[in-house]
């Protein structure tokens, strides 16, 4: 308890402590052997000890519960049990390890100001391609914000079957950067390479296609396409802690490709009756709000979801689209699908894709 004082710990938490580390058990019981057969020790000392580390042990746990009874923690305990709950919980930001592939480019500075922005805690590990001290990769370490950084250097030839490699070795994720240059693939021949064996989820962070590709970007405001799928958990995670971190705006934009007949306009958030797009949107809202994330929801009718997608993106203007899905081939061709595909394609704000792998049936 006194340690406990000098900690500045309370009297509650001073009182548990104490108790938790009054309870004498196996340790004691083998001084006291020892010290018989030594003749340190007579019989009635290694009795008297003996049932000092039996009344200790047993009497520990009803008293813990007696301190502890109705005590929830200090606020900042509860804060941080709380986050390991949330974190327990996502599809994709779990707290755990994640791999940023790095060249030392401009896009790979955003890429690592994204994972310090969505990853609370856990730790990263900066792989660098090619030669070890590569002057580039100071500024990417400096704004991955707490997270620890482990440097890692290969020299493989192939870029994308080192960053494979090393994503084996226990990872939650990949979050690698690129530029907005159009291709003749999904994102970069480096990127697709990735993303087409990667073991894990990839988080592409790509540039905007408008400006002079300087840093810093401001995400004032995200669009958030949310469906009822899995997958579209991920994105909705991202842009969450996002929000959280610096106060984006999320706009969650739910579209219904369904009969229009399904859809009765109503005076309220969503805009629509039914059970199921209701659903969809206050799991999205509980997401945001469990975190501290600024949103707003909207429900539209659309023959074409992509379409939508990027005329909303348009109308308000946003300064990040965020989606996810599921990484497929179609033969040769990386299909992520055919909404994402042409967002990727067509817009020209920056871009975040969580990209899962498939799993085999």
């Amino acid at each position: 308890m006194a340690g406990a004082k000098l900690a500045r710990l309370s009297d509650r938490e001073g009182m548990a402590l104490g108790v938790g580390l009054n309870a004498r058990g196996a340790l004691e019981i083998v001084i006291a052997t020892v010290g018989l057969r030594l003749d340190v020790l007579n019989s009635r000392s290694f009795t008297v000890i003996v049932l000092m580390a039996m009344a200790t042990s047993m009497a520990a746990p009803p008293l813990l519960r007696l301190v502890l009874r109705n005590f929830d923690g200090s606020p900042s305990e509860r804060r941080r049990l709380d986050q390991e709950h949330q974190l327990a919980a996502n599809k994709l930001v779990g707290g755990g390890r994640i791999l940023l592939p790095t060249r030392g480019g401009v896009a790979s500075l955003l890429a690592a100001q994204v994972a310090g922005l969505v990853w609370p805690t856990g730790s990263v590990s900066l792989l660098t391609i090619g030669s070890e001290g590569r002057p580039g990769a100071s500024p990417v370490r400096d704004v991955l914000g707490n997270l620890e950084v482990l440097d890692i250097t290969s020299m493989s030839e192939s870029a994308a079957q080192a960053i494979v490699d090393e994503a084996a070795l226990g990872y939650e994720a990949i979050v690698i950067g690129c530029s907005g240059a159009r291709t003749d693939g999904l994102f970069s021949p480096l990127v697709d390479a990735v993303l087409s064996t990667s073991p894990v989820p990839v988080l592409v962070v790509r540039m905007p296609r408008l400006g002079d590709g300087t840093l810093p970007w401001a995400f004032g405001s995200a669009l958030v396409p949310v469906s009822a799928r899995d997958s579209s958990l991920a994105g909705q995670e991202v842009a969450a802690y996002l929000s959280s971190a610096i106060g984006t705006q999320l706009h969650h934009l739910y579209v219904s490709t369904g009969p229009t007949s399904a859809l009765v306009p109503i005076f309220g958030d969503y805009g629509a009756r039914t059970a199921s797009t209701r659903q969809v949107l206050d799991g999205a809202a509980r997401l945001a709000t469990r975190v501290g994330a600024n949103f707003a929801s909207d429900v539209v009718y659309a023959e074409n979801p992509a379409r939508q997608i990027l005329m909303t993106a348009h109308e308000l203007a946003v300064d990040l689209v965020v989606v996810s899905g599921i990484v497929r081939h179609s033969g040769d061709h990386l299909f992520p699908g055919q909404t994402i595909e042409r967002i990727v394609n067509e817009t020209n704000t920056a871009l975040i894709v969580a990209l899962t792998p498939e799993r085999p049936a």
